[in-house]
Order: structure tokens, then sequence, then C-alpha cells
């Protein structure tokens, strides 16, 4: 690690953070990644909730993202600051102004077969570019803190990595952990999604559990409509574990989210 992400590291421990038992690195092709130092122990990395940036407060320039409304962070706002410069750069910023212009070059045909599967987000009404970066890195970064009702960027938490088989995000009041035993990188699981949404959400294809349904509406023979309206956000949970599809019958037809 370079003296400054130390330095950086050191001040997110002197606001409460924790970043134990392993190390953070950088790869050209992938970004930041985090390692573990000894893996017989616990690698574990933690928020507090002061530290915790509501997205609402987040602007951009063409040097990254900043905080728009520093009042509301009282004496965090120099770590903050400090971070947002160090994570969300004009490096980044790049990444994704390349996105943009390579979604901006197809043709109005394959930018429709992509608006049918969400995929990868081409998004009506955003033609500035700057905001579309805004609106793609803290989709890529946030996370819903349920506790304070609100989608929050987490610093050092947002450099971990995914994997199907990583930590979960502990999210309470205090603030978001993630803490385990890893052999080699220290991963989080980001969500239980499928391949589409994790292209969609975080430009990246991984392995996962599941497959979801693109949005769809079946006319059967006898007048009965099927409905498939692919709304992830809406759903039950089993055993407080597995998602399963909100069902609304609606005369008739029947409406899955």
């Amino acid at each position: 690690m370079t003296d400054d992400l130390v330095k950086l590291i050191t001040l997110f421990c002197e606001h409460g953070g924790r970043l134990e038992n392993m190390t953070i690195g950088y790869r050209q092709e992938s970004g930041y990644n985090c390692s573990v130092i000894d893996s017989h122990h616990n690698a574990t990395v933690f928020c507090p909730a002061d530290l915790l940036v509501d997205v609402d407060d987040i602007s951009i320039s063409e040097a990254g993202l900043f905080i728009a409304r520093p009042e509301n962070y009282a004496s965090n706002i120099g770590f903050l600051e400090k971070y947002f410069s160090f994570h969300f750069d004009e490096r980044m910023v790049g990444k994704f102004l390349e996105e943009k212009r390579q979604i901006d070059s197809l043709s109005e045909h394959e930018k429709l077969l992509l608006k049918r599967i969400n995929l990868p987000n081409v998004i009506d009404g955003m033609d500035e570019e700057l905001e579309y970066v805004k609106y793609r890195i803290i989709q890529s970064y946030q996370i819903t803190s349920e506790p304070l009702v609100k989608k929050v960027i987490m610093p050092f938490v947002s450099l971990l990595n995914h994997d199907r088989d990583g930590a979960g995000f502990d999210v309470n009041k205090n603030g978001v952990t993630v803490s385990g035993k890893f052999d080699g990188e220290v991963f989080a699981h980001y969500q239980m999604g499928d391949v589409l949404m994790f292209l969609w959400g975080y430009g990246f294809v991984t392995d996962t559990m599941f497959i979801y349904s693109l949005p769809m509406r079946i006319t059967f023979p006898n007048g009965i409509s099927l409905q498939i309206n692919n709304d992830i956000s809406k759903f039950k949970r089993i055993d407080n574990k597995f998602r399963w599809p909100v069902v609304k019958n609606k005369g008739n037809y029947s409406a899955k989210n």
C-alpha cells in the first residue's frame, strides 16, 4: 500500500472505522481489491454510521465525485473529502465516460434491444455525460441502510469485490460491517441477483445462484393474462433468506413482479 493510502486508513480508524487483517491493492484491469493477511483469523472492515454518505449529498465534476453538502458531516468532512478524492477520482470518471460513449455509438435498434432487458443502463433523458457518470458510480457503490432509511456510500467497505461465497453486509444503526475468514482476496456478497442484474448494476458478469425472468406479458387462449414485471424490489422473504415474488390478482390477469 502507498504511504497516502496508509495515512487515509489511519484517518479512517481515527474517525471510528476499522480495517483489520487485510491490505488494499489496485489492478489496472479491475480496480481496487482487498486481501487477507492471516487466513486463520477474521478479516473485518467496519464503517461507522457517522461516515456513511447520503447519495443525495453527492455531486460530480470532471475530477470525480464530491460531497456537495459538507455541513451534514461535521468533523468527519475532512476525512470524507480525502476518501472521495482517493476512490471516486478522475480515473473512475473516465471509465464510465467511456461506457457512456460506447452506448451512444450503438444503433437505435441495438439500444432498443438493450432497454428491453435493462442492459447496460441505457437511460432515457440522461444525455449529460457527467450526470450519467454520477448515476452509474453511485449505483455501483451504494447500499441501502434500512436503519437510516436512505441509500449511502460506505468508505472502505465499498472497496470489497463481490463473490457468491463472500461475506454479507451487516447493516445496523451503528454502521456497516463485512467480516469473515478468507483465503486470498476478501470478498463481500453484494446481493442475490442474477447475471443480468450484476452486469446492469455493477458492470461485470459473475457466477450466481439465480436467474430472473425478463419482463413479459402472455395472454392465454381463455383470455387470462400473465404479466411479469421483473421488479426485483418487490418480494417476500422465506425464512428471512429466500426471495419469493409478489403476486397480484387484477381481474382477469395475474401480475407477478
